[in-house]
Parts: C-alpha cells; structure tokens; sequence
C-alpha cells in the first residue's frame, strides 16, 4: 500500500495494513485538523518510548474524520514584513540570523501591534514604501525656513 492509502485506512480504524515505520508521516498528516491536535501531540511524546503499533491503534480511536488538509504557509505579505522586521531588528540591535529565526514567531505577531511598528519604523529610519506595507500613514517633513538676515538685522 502507498501512503494515501495507509492514512485513509488510518481514517477507517484499519490499521493492519499499515507498516510501523509510516507512523511519523501518518502522525504528520492527522496533524493538519485541529481537532487531531491532542491525540498527535500525545503521540510525539510517546513516540520513542512506545510501540508503533499501539501507537497506531491510538491515533485510529482518537482521531476524527477529515479530508486530506495542506500545512498552512505564511502569505506574500507577512514574508515581505518579516524580512523588513527582521533587517531592522539586525541593523539597530545586533541580532544574528539565528536569533531571528529563534524569534520569527514573536516576530510575525509584532506584525499586526502598530504602536512597536511606529516606534521601529522610527528608529530604522524606514522609507514610505515600507511603511504603507504596514499601514502606516506616509510621513511629510516640512523645512522650517529661517529668517533671511541681513545687514541691518541685529
């Protein structure tokens, strides 16, 4: 049997066909439903220590029927705010790709908090292209003329 067989066989509570070796890509693949969440996180921690096969049976009792679901992937837009976040965490607090990469959970949801936005786009010196990425109002800096002086003026 192929993979897509074994999960919709997982599906239906059959699992004598199913070698214990696809228990990780199974366990992968119930994931993607957010009612599986709890019987796949239990499985991840008892995945070393116990059987496959009792492992398998848990995931068949535990888990509900859904359709075949895509892991979910950043959109366009939160990529491009990432990377302008990101090069400007770097450029002001030192930090390394790999504290960025530690961090790009925290970092995505500082996306939406406009108030930290306005202070780093402050801070980073951003252009307007950034920052109407981020929903911010373009700023207009006005020169302040100075009185012309002259000879007589003391």
């Amino acid at each position: 049997m192929n993979l897509l067989d074994d999960f919709k066989a997982l599906q239906q509570g059959d699992i004598s066909g199913i070698k214990d070796s696809q228990l990780f890509i199974l366990n992968r693949w119930t994931s993607g439903n957010r009612k599986n969440l709890p019987a796949c996180a239990q499985v991840n921690r008892a995945f070393y220590f116990t059987k496959p096969r009792w492992l398998l049976q848990f995931l068949a009792y535990n888990m509900s029927y859904a359709p075949f679901v895509r892991m979910p992937k950043p959109t366009k837009c939160y990529r491009e705010k990432f990377d302008i976040i990101a090069g400007a965490l770097k450029k002001l607090y030192g930090w390394s790709d790999r504290v960025i990469n530690l961090s790009k959970s925290l970092i995505i949801q500082l996306c939406d908090d406009k108030k930290l936005i306005e202070e780093l786009s402050g801070r980073a010196g951003w252009d307007d292209k950034q920052r109407k990425l981020f929903g911010l109002g373009v700023k207009k800096f006005e020169a302040k003329k100075q009185q012309v002086q002259s000879l007589f003026s003391y």
